[in-house]
């Protein structure tokens, strides 16, 4: 079965990776990456490139469908993988009337004031 360009892209988006990923989970130059993507319809390349591309995909649990009246495409074995939480930065807590005392004692009128 031939690889498309499309195929790869959409194995990507699959797997959220980036080209560089791919480029370190296949040991496939990243510039043939780029290359190879950017040129529409099945891929001519080495065959070597092709299996350690697909390897890769597959390894990942991308899946090649291929062209049988319903065009060729890509799917996963399982449920995409998640990406790991951004970590948050924490907070501070907020400062409020209920939790913190306040800094001064508040004061209704004039404290040194005297009635005449």
């Amino acid at each position: 079965m031939r690889i498309t360009s499309e195929q790869i892209r959409a194995a990507r988006m699959l797997l959220r990776w980036e080209q560089r990923h791919l480029s370190e989970a296949s040991g496939v130059p990243l510039q043939t990456i780029k290359g190879l993507e950017i040129k529409a319809g099945p891929i001519s390349a080495q065959t070597r490139t092709l299996d350690a591309l697909r390897d890769a995909f597959e390894a990942a649990g991308v899946q090649f469908i291929a062209e049988n009246g319903g065009g060729a495409g890509v799917r996963m074995r399982e449920p995409a993988p998640k990406e790991p939480p951004m970590p948050r930065k924490p907070r501070a807590p907020r400062k409020t009337a209920l939790t913190e005392p306040a800094e001064k004692p508040l004061v209704i009128g004039r404290a040194n004031s005297k009635r005449r």
